[in-house]
């Protein structure tokens, strides 16, 4: 996966990320967390961090690998973690977990798609701004 070109790796990421949050296993845990988060307050957290807490420490380990966001801080490359996942996650996600249907795997290419095209920006923007101000982004 890594030696992919750059948008494809994301694109690819951005498919298994969706695949991994609406997973039969991640949806039942996620109903169980949210059933007894009222009197286990802190299962919430520990939840969100370990569905998405994980796969944004994923991505920040890839932006940290790649040529392309390699010259990304640390707080920048977290960011731009958080922005990616945020994109890949939709209302479709409240349907799942009702028990309906999400998208098709055909609409989550599409929304990974735009995720790696906003992330893709994000991240030129974030090196050009730190390439004129002559410093480390972030």
């Amino acid at each position: 996966l890594m030696t992919k070109p750059f948008g494809e790796m994301l694109v690819a990421l951005g498919m298994i990320s969706q695949h991994r949050l609406a997973a039969p296993e991640t949806v039942a845990l996620m109903r169980v967390v949210m059933s007894e988060t009222a009197r286990f307050p802190e299962l919430g957290d520990l939840a969100y961090r370990g569905f998405v807490g994980n796969l944004e420490q994923m991505m920040v380990a890839v932006f940290g690998q790649r040529e392309e966001s390699a010259a990304l801080s640390l707080p920048a490359r977290r960011r731009l973690a958080s922005l990616f996942l945020d994109r890949l996650v939709g209302a479709d996600m409240l349907r799942i977990l009702l028990g309906l249907s999400g998208i098709s795997p055909h609409e989550q290419k599409q929304r990974a798609e735009r995720a790696r095209d906003e992330t893709l920006k994000a991240i030129e923007s974030e090196l050009a701004s730190a390439n004129a101000d002559g410093r480390r982004t972030g």
